[in-house]
């Protein structure tokens, strides 16, 4: 199974979203510091659940390191994570149009 699957996985037992979007962005990063050698350790998140209601964007982020927590720091160097509530991802997608 990949990292990526791996991290799927396990944001989908935890956050069970309704939009999950995960980019490896390891390839931009060659040569920084905690970069391994299969381009496994930077990556982009957004993700959309109704297990945010009422929680404050700090809260999601912990919510999601919390999944994540075993692949924290090796493999994962860097997560940058969007999360959203349905609602709030159905404002965004109304502003673009």
């Amino acid at each position: 199974m990949t990292i990526e699957n791996t991290i799927k996985d396990l944001l989908t037992t935890c956050c069970k979203p309704e939009v999950l979007e995960l980019r490896n962005d390891s390839h931009k990063h060659i040569g920084h510091v905690g970069v391994n050698d299969a381009l496994n350790s930077h990556f982009s998140l957004t993700i959309v659940s109704a297990e945010f209601h009422g929680k404050s964007r700090v809260q999601r982020h912990q919510m999601i390191y919390e999944c994540l927590k075993e692949l924290m720091d090796n493999p994962i160097h860097a997560l940058s994570i969007h999360a959203y509530t349905p609602e709030e991802q159905e404002t965004l997608n109304q502003k673009e149009r």
